[in-house]
């Protein structure tokens, strides 16, 4: 694993990640300029993918790690804005099917993921005939049904992953990319909290987390489909004079993260790609625990991973996601249970101790944003104590409400839900399509028999997991991180939806391209 933590390659992908964040800025104050490197990124993408499809491939994923809803870059066709991930799945996915397919010979039809993945498939058919015999709304039903489009990129990415070197570049697409976002998150979270006092609630209009609109991003989150209309012009140069930093607008209407205020001069910073930075923490914690047990623990290869850690970590903080929180929890728990014993009593002491020196520093220290993350996990046991944590409660109990009548098949995709909103600005009854219960909303709209066979999906990868026992340690270490990994990402689905989006499809793709390439080659 040292190998896929060498600094120079790592470190240069940061420096490509930061200048498209920083040309994705640029493109927002000169719409046009967005434009124009829209096309040169799509151009560029195709003349890769036909040199070798795993450029291509390696593009699309990384604008998943990157992109959160995938409007870092878009382009506006006569009134439908097409963002950057739909271009790249397009040209990527059309290059394999009419140049690349007849030579591989669709290699996960031979993989054993391919039956349960058949039967996913055709409840997903079955739910999008369903919402159409219901009468759902078509809108809705396109909406529920483009999100789960991108498990067809599961076949280029299982033609290509036996390629030389294809996992060691893809994970460092993986580390960089979450670095990137890590820095963007810590300079947009610290970075308003201390050089932008200014904005805060009573100036800029700009929400306190609490009373943040569908907490993480869920309507956006979702249906990436469509764009914020500010994304739609063609203009030199865009119109500043709301009195909203230009910071703030850029990342809020292009979907890559949401600022909001939390309390005192602090932000909070989430992205829908944090999601990934979740998944790399158990890469890098099992890199630490095999440096451990080689005795290498202190050598100067673990330096970067170490800073990457500490940055992921202060990220996922200033996230103020509990969803994130609680897979990260799971991802750690995970590990300490992988220690053997004489070592687990250790690493829980040693953390203990530096989490109440955590809680002694922010106590006395900065007392309000104490009480926000008390209030916060808090909240997690008593959902009464927020309004965005009881709302979701209401949510929950219609969506039960209607569950009950198809309970089997469920109501097909498009079907809303009616529920009784709490949260200031926002408050009576709301009916919503898309919610953040995602087991639930699946439930909703795939019914018990769609739950089945999704579940019959996810587990088939435990289940080709726990065959690998006899694997050397560095692939060992891989496929225990990835496991890990896929336990955080079962988390924060309960209240965070990935299942149905890009984002955690596409870490699914991943996932079990890694672990068949690791069975092939075990």
């Amino acid at each position: 694993m040292s190998s896929i933590f060498q600094p120079k390659p790592i470190l240069k992908l940061t420096a490509l990640f930061c200048g498209i964040y920083l040309l994705s800025y640029l493109g927002y104050l000169f719409p046009i300029l967005n434009a124009a490197i829209f096309w040169i990124i799509v151009i560029a993408t195709a003349i890769l993918s036909f040199k070798k499809l795993e450029y291509g491939v390696l593009i699309v994923l990384s604008e998943l790690f990157l992109g959160g809803r995938g409007y870092i870059f878009s382009f506006n066709f006569f009134g439908f804005v097409a963002s950057l991930r739909l271009a790249l799945f397009c040209v990527v996915f059309l290059i394999w099917f009419f140049y690349y397919r007849s030579y591989n010979k669709y290699s996960f039809v031979k993989s054993k993921y391919f039956l349960p993945f058949v039967f996913l498939t055709f409840i997903i058919i079955l739910a999008a005939a369903r919402g159409i015999y219901f009468g759902h709304s078509i809108k809705n039903i396109f909406f529920d049904l483009n999100g789960y489009l991108y498990f067809a990129f599961i076949f280029p990415v299982f033609d290509i992953i036996n390629k030389n070197n294809l996992i060691k570049k893809l994970l460092q697409n993986l580390i960089a990319a979450a670095a990137t976002l890590a820095l963007l998150t810590i300079f947009m979270g610290f970075g308003f909290s201390f050089l932008h006092p200014e904005v805060r609630l009573d100036k800029s209009g700009i929400l306190s987390f609490e009373f943040e609109k569908g907490e993480e991003m869920t309507q956006e989150i979702s249906h990436s489909v469509l764009a914020k209309k500010e994304l739609k012009t063609f203009a030199l140069r865009r119109d500043m004079s709301e009195q909203k930093q230009a910071e703030y607008r850029w990342s809020r209407d292009t979907g890559i993260g949401e600022l909001a205020y939390i309390s005192g001069r602090f932000f909070r910073f989430f992205s829908a790609s944090q999601l990934y930075q979740v998944i790399l923490l158990g890469l890098i914690l099992f890199f630490f625990k095999d440096k451990f047990f080689q005795k290498a623990l202190f050598k100067k290869d673990s330096f970067l991973p170490a800073v990457i850690l500490g940055i992921i970590f202060l990220s996922i903080i200033i996230s103020f996601s509990r969803s994130l929180w609680l897979g990260t929890a799971a991802i750690c728990l995970f590990f300490l249970l992988s220690l053997p014993k004489k070592y687990l009593f250790k690493t829980i002491f040693l953390g203990l101790v530096l989490l109440i020196i955590l809680i002694f520093v922010l106590k006395f220290f900065t007392p309000s944003i104490y009480d926000s993350f008390s209030d916060r996990i808090s909240s997690i046991f008593r959902p009464q104590t927020q309004s965005t944590a009881l709302t979701r409660i209401n949510i929950l109990n219609s969506a039960w409400q209607e569950i009950k009548q198809h309970f089997l098949f469920g109501w097909g995709f498009g079907k809303t839900v009616s529920y009784e909103s709490v949260i200031p600005g926002a408050s009576g009854i709301l009916k919503v399509f898309a919610f953040e219960w995602q087991y639930v909303e699946i439930l909703l709209k795939l019914g018990l028999i769609g739950v089945t066979f999704y579940l019959w999906f996810l587990f088939s990868i435990f289940i080709e997991r726990y065959k690998l026992k006899y694997l050397p340690s560095e692939k060992y270490f891989i496929a225990n991180a990835f496991t890990a990994g896929l336990l955080g990402f079962l988390i924060i689905n309960i209240t965070t939806p990935y299942l149905n989006h890009p984002l955690g499809i596409g870490f699914l793709i991943i996932t079990i391209g890694i672990l068949e390439i690791l069975n092939l080659k075990s």
